[in-house]
């Protein structure tokens, strides 16, 4: 198949003034554009772009750079930078540069089973910076461990370790483990569904890393391999969290910035998805999971669902400092909406307050699907409700 030709600079240009679809008109060979988006940094723009190729299987492009690009660009740079993911080609052409790079596929393989480093697209380089700068915040009594906010539920989690050893393989699963610094993490992965099946550890040295290592091999236990490496850490750090604590930083809580104890199963999770993609040939990177509640809750009677929730709610009140009469579950919808009321002393006070903390409580106690909602307020004037009544919207 011919290599379709690609204009740099009008393809920048149309895709600033919002007309990506004009990205269709360069020809089937270049769909892979849709993966694609500029950088400011025309070196980086471009990798991105042999990145996307590669991506969705195109063994060669072919980019005429204008002018104003070329007269900014340092084509070493380009050539170094772009080295470890294909053969690259640079030739002056009319006032500006052809570009012309092949053997993506190969080169790319290459690359990601060696230790020689691939250049991060954009979004990855801009993650990869957030993270470092978060990492750099921590206090410096939790960069070893835990701050205060986890170390009740770590300590106890510490007591209770069930996830440890080495995972044997089992007909119809893919076994994945991953190592760093010594530790090793086991999944059972089933390649039909990609979800993980089973999930261990060992070789953690510090009863903190035992004790965080096994909740999360627990928590991703019937989890896409997916979601488990984009959120698995993050339903780590919030199900350890306590509430009654102070945040362990200010604004969004990453794990990074919770405390480097999180940080390695955030790289072996990680490590584990790459390697998965690799034996099976998983390529998909959309996550669409959507959790349901569990199937311990989808069973019960919608008499022993409110059951479970008026137990958690006195728990929850006795926590928080109030009556638990003042909370009333006026209906529970489509087995996922928990609809309640405040009565008494709540009616007046900080509403919004309380359904954080009883929607917080809820989900640790009950299932952290659930989510909680409050009664809509009808007008107590029955003459406005009645005048209302016939009047059009």
């Amino acid at each position: 198949m011919t290599t379709e030709r690609i204009d740099y600079d009008r393809l920048v240009a149309d895709y600033e003034s919002g007309l990506v679809d004009k990205l269709r008109g360069f020809g089937p060979a270049a769909e892979y554009l849709e993966l694609w988006v500029p950088d400011e940094d025309p070196i980086a723009s471009l990798c991105n772009m042999i990145d996307a190729a590669g991506t969705t299987g195109i063994d060669a492009v072919s980019v005429f750079i204008g002018p104003k690009t070329a007269a900014r660009l340092d084509a070493e740079a380009l050539r170094k930078a772009a080295g470890d993911l294909c053969e690259i080609r640079i030739e002056a052409e009319a006032d500006g540069l052809l570009f012309d790079v092949s053997n993506i596929l190969e080169k790319t393989k290459r690359a990601k089973t060696g230790k020689k480093a691939v250049w991060k697209p954009r979004r990855a380089r801009q993650l990869a910076a957030a993270i470092a700068k978060a990492a750099a915040a921590i206090p410096a009594n939790r960069q070893k461990g835990i701050g205060p906010a986890h170390a009740r539920a770590v300590d106890r989690a510490g007591r209770d370790i069930a996830r440890e050893g080495r995972l044997p393989k089992e007909d119809g699963l893919l076994l994945v483990e991953t190592a760093a610094d010594g530790v090793t993490l086991s999944l059972l992965v089933d390649p039909a569904e990609h979800v993980i099946r089973r999930a261990a550890h060992q070789g953690a040295s510090s009863a903190v890393d035992r004790a965080l290592l096994d909740q999360f091999c627990r928590l991703v236990e019937t989890l896409p391999i997916q979601e488990a490496s984009d959120h698995g850490v993050i339903r780590l750090e919030h199900r350890l969290r306590d509430k009654n604590q102070a945040r362990p930083v200010a604004g969004i809580v990453i794990p990074e910035a919770a405390g480097q104890a999180f940080l390695p199963p955030q790289r072996l999770i990680r490590a584990a998805l790459a390697l998965y993609r690799d034996r099976s040939g998983y390529s998909d990177s959309k996550n669409e999971f959507d959790p349901r509640p569990s199937a311990e809750w989808l069973a019960l009677s919608e008499q022993q669902r409110r059951q479970r929730l008026d137990a958690a709610i006195a728990e929850i009140a006795a926590e928080a400092g109030f009556s638990p009469v003042e909370v009333e579950v006026t209906a529970i919808e489509h087995g996922l909406r928990v609809v309640v009321r405040f009565l008494g002393s709540l009616a007046a006070a900080d509403r919004q307050g309380h359904m954080l903390i009883m929607e917080a409580g809820i989900k640790e106690k009950v299932d952290g699907r659930l989510e909680l909602y409050q009664e809509e307020l009808k007008d107590g004037n029955i003459i406005r409700r009645l005048s209302d009544r016939g009047k059009s919207p």
